[in-house]
């Protein structure tokens, strides 16, 4: 080992980087060789499901195109080969920059994986660079820098190239900058977000004039965004990929069977009509392959393709083929046809990735506000009457259906850079979310519930306990139920019921790519083609839709984060809990008191007070009765007030309001009430200036009150005429009867 050690001026700040040799290279060498691994892995068992590497496998040409998406003339090709000259042609290309583009069903998916594997060092273990990875563009969002989102996805698609995540994510990022791997970015029209011109704009930015990389896209809106914007890839040469000719589909299809005299007709039809629709339906690899697995079976006949007069048809009858072959009877699979094809047409309902937030069904919110009314409906029923009970679980979910509506368009998804690659660690986050929350909700509930039983009403402690669980378990429910993870589960469960899903749907899934059904590009599952997606869905509405989401920035904060997860899940919980205050404050003000009626002796006057409230040029009055008697000196009075049943059968708890001697300073007066026919008075004395509230007085009235007596008596002797002034005078209820004498 040496050492050499340069002496120089330093200026600026200055960081150290160390960098440890061990045999066969540096660290990075090694991660070079472990991802080298991993992509032939991964690309073999893909192309593996898909049959391409068999002893006839199609052959695809590929031409310089002529349309007029070439940056520069350096980049134009000449050339007419089958797709196992792309590599060599990539290799070749000055700047190695290729886009690849065909019409749809064309085979680009196909051509990026057999490149992918082409261009693999070969033995993988000794890989030097740079490395091919295969990355589908459908899963980036452009609001996250391209570099960024592709280091997050080679890390979560190949993470034993660090030795820890962050590791990995570091490890990824300087394999991009230092040219060490040739991203391999497939669909660039399937970004979701954005035009294609954009998207296209983006990726030349991303990469110099150094940096290799191959890009797939449909051709018409590759050639319209650029004849759009002006602005090809300045530097990245463009191949297009040629219909299949005839004797290339004839030789593919053959090959798969040792008899081909059911296939004959159709063979001669494609030689004698080379422009016809069938031909023209059978030009494209996606269609071939169609037609392959549809008539495998001895007894089916590819010659019904003869009957269909256009294009469209032709294609659509194979489409509609493909999912019965697929999952035939005679193949002793798991799932019935007619299972699989309502499971998959329900998972084509829905964006082309398969995320889990995507499954959401009205039964959710609907089960959120029927177990939140529910719980308030017991509450409110045993507090008071059946009528309040309903009354207050209509309230509660309005209040679940008005919340659910205005937070229709709240982004209660959140996801980081990396999560857009690693859907199961966001799912699993989503329902640490949902379980946090759910506890807190019932955690509040059983504690209020118990302190109100046990404080207020006085319920024995197992009886405050059982009913705190019961409740509290009724706000946990409701709650991880209207969570996202909560509705993705309620989903899940209703669609299984109407048998639009599986119960075990990530099996179907697993089972649906390994029949070649899905593929599955990185660590999300996505529809072989995009025109098996939409013929699936031809005959039903999008059922599975993307809900708002936001992708924040790399360098969002966990806090920042935390508050956009938390903010819907909160304010959907802070609503219902709302709504269950607002039905007991409204039960409770609205029939909390009962009117007291003149019946003999002598009658009060009967006025409105304008009551003050606030200070300042912002005051604002009230009005409030108020009851009147005049006493003289020496005098004493007498009334008598009947009392009718309460509206909702409560017992009269005391009287309500308060009572005040006005305009006479030395006034004294004794006051005594008497209830029904009781000898026994309650009695109290008032003075000038003091008002005496009736709820300080404790004085417990008869549970079958019916009458109440009030006389005043002057006990002074001041010559002043004295004024007795009764405010807001009435009977309040007993509104916890119900519950008093239900746990009595």
């Amino acid at each position: 080992m040496s050492q050499r050690v340069e002496h120089s001026e330093i200026r600026g700040p200055l960081y150290q980087h160390q960098e440890i040799y061990i045999a066969g290279g540096t660290p990075l060498d090694h991660a070079v060789r472990r991802l080298a691994a991993s992509v032939d892995a991964r690309v073999r068992q893909e192309t593996g499901q898909r049959s391409l590497w068999t002893s006839s496998p199609l052959v695809v040409r590929v031409r310089s195109t002529e349309r007029p998406v070439q940056a520069r003339e350096s980049a134009l090709l000449n050339l007419e080969d089958d797709s196992a000259g792309i590599a060599g042609i990539f290799r070749d290309l000055p700047h190695r920059q290729l886009a690849i583009i065909g019409e749809q069903g064309a085979g680009k998916t196909v051509q990026a994986l057999l490149l992918t594997r082409e261009l693999l060092p070969k033995p993988a273990q000794d890989a030097d660079g740079p490395v091919p990875v295969f990355l589908s563009l459908a899963s980036w969002h452009p609001d996250i820098p391209l570099m960024t989102w592709m280091a997050a996805r080679v890390q979560q698609d190949h993470p034993d190239i660090g030795e820890s995540r962050a590791q990995g994510r570091e490890t990824a990022l300087r394999l991009i900058r230092e040219r060490r791997i040739i991203p391999v970015l497939d669909g660039l029209d399937e970004v979701r977000t954005g035009s294609v011109g954009e998207v296209i704009e983006g990726i030349g930015a991303a990469f110099d004039d150094r940096a290799p990389f191959v890009v797939t896209c449909r051709r018409e809106e590759y050639v319209a965004a650029v004849e759009a914007s002006g602005a090809p890839l300045a530097r990245a040469a463009v191949v297009e990929i040629a219909s299949v000719m005839v004797e290339d589909a004839i030789g593919y299809l053959s090959s798969a069977f040792t008899d081909d005299t059911r296939w004959r007709p159709l063979f001669q039809r494609l030689r004698d009509d080379p422009d016809g629709p069938v031909a023209h339906a059978l030009s494209t690899p996606l269609m071939l392959f169609l037609a392959r697995t549809a008539y495998k079976r001895p007894t089916t006949d590819p010659n019904e393709l003869l009957a269909h007069s256009d294009v469209q048809s032709v294609e659509e009858h194979l489409l509609d083929a493909y999912i019965p072959a697929t999952y035939a009877r005679h193949l002793g699979l798991p799932y019935r046809e007619d299972q699989a094809k309502r499971w998959l047409g329900t998972l084509a309902r829905g964006p082309q990735e398969v995320h889990w937030w995507h499954f959401h069904s009205p039964i959710a919110d609907l089960a959120a506000g029927l177990i939140f009314g529910l719980g308030t409906g017991w509450i409110l029923y045993l507090m008071w009457n059946t009528a309040a009970a309903i009354g207050g679980a209509i309230l509660v979910l309005a209040s679940v259906g008005l919340t659910s509506s205005a937070l229709r368009e709240g982004k209660e998804i959140v996801i980081t850079e990396r999560e857009t690659a690693d859907s199961r660690s966001h799912l699993r986050r989503y329902r640490l979310l949902a379980v946090f929350v759910a506890s807190v909700a019932g955690t509040a509930g059983s504690v209020g519930l118990s302190a109100w039983l046990g404080g207020v009403v006085g319920a024995d402690s197992v009886t405050t306990m059982i009913y705190a669980l019961v409740y509290g378990s009724f706000a946990a429910v409701a709650t991880l139920i209207s969570t996202a993870w909560g509705r993705y589960m309620a989903a899940r469960l209703w669609l299984a019921m109407r048998g639009l899903l599986p119960f075990h749907l990530l099996r179907f899934i697993e089972d649906a790519h390994s029949r070649g059904v899905l593929r599955k590009p990185g660590v999300f599952y996505e529809f072989r083609h995009v025109r098996l997606q939409e013929r699936l869905r031809a005959d039903n509405s999008l059922l599975l839709q993307d809900h708002p989401h936001e992708v924040v920035k790399p360098e969002t904060s966990r806090l920042q984060i935390a508050k956009a997860q938390l903010f819907v899940p909160v304010t959907r919980l802070m609503a219902h809990l709302a709504a269950i205050f607002i039905t007991a404050l409204i039960v409770g003000i609205t029939f909390k008191g009962g009117p007291l009626k003149y019946e003999t002796g002598k009658a009060p006057t009967r006025y409105d007070v304008h009551l003050q409230v606030g200070g300042g040029v912002d005051a604002d009055f009230v009005t409030v009765p108020a009851w009147g008697w005049t006493m003289p000196p020496d005098n004493a009075v007498t009334s008598a007030f009947s009392v009718p049943p309460h509206r909702l059968g409560w017992p009269y708890r005391r009287l309500d309001g308060s009572i005040e001697v006005k305009n006479c300073e030395a006034a004294s007066i004794v006051m005594s009430i008497t209830v029904n026919a009781s000898r026994t008075p309650h009695t109290h004395v008032l003075n000038t200036g003091r008002s005496t509230s009736f709820s300080t007085l404790g004085w417990q009235l008869p549970e079958d009150l019916n009458r109440v007596t009030v006389t005043f008596r002057r006990i002074d002797h001041a010559p002043c005429t004295a004024h007795i002034e009764w405010l807001d005078p009435a009977l309040y209820a007993d509104q916890l009867f119900g519950i008093r004498s239900h746990f009595d």
